[in-house]
């Protein structure tokens, strides 16, 4: 199913804003989001303003409130190799904390210590900011 998020990003924000939802969501860039002509196509045809104009004009405090983070600059997962222990959230959300838990012993280094559906991504930033 595409992601609903996703099309809302592509399709309104300019490419600045989309680096600041990208970086705080890093894995959002790989889900499918669908075909999203229709709405670019509808959005040239009302002549929209721009993304920008409405951060600008209409929520001017947002970043006073949020400012956005440095980019990321590494992201993935972590994973404890000696023991095979892999960082994960549990299906928490912050600021509640992660955990660690034990992958099978079958579990290869290069295999993904998240399946597809609940993935987690640890980020460092430019201003070697870590986040979960």
């Amino acid at each position: 199913m595409p992601s609903p998020n996703r099309r809302v990003i592509e399709t309104w924000f300019d490419p600045k804003y989309k680096e600041y939802f990208y970086t705080r969501e890093p894995l959002a860039r790989f889900v499918d989001m669908g075909d999203i002509s229709e709405q670019l196509d509808l959005k040239k045809k009302l002549e929209c303003k721009s993304f920008d104009w409405f951060m600008r004009e209409i929520a001017y405090d947002v970043f006073d409130k949020y400012p956005p983070l440095p980019p990321n600059k590494i992201w993935g997962e972590l994973k404890n190799l000696a023991n095979n222990f892999c960082m994960d959230t549990q299906g928490r959300h912050p600021p509640e904390k992660v955990s660690w838990f034990h992958m099978p012993s079958q579990a290869r280094i290069f295999e993904s210590c998240h399946s597809s559906v609940h993935r987690l991504a640890a980020t460092a930033s430019a201003a070697t900011r870590c986040s979960v």
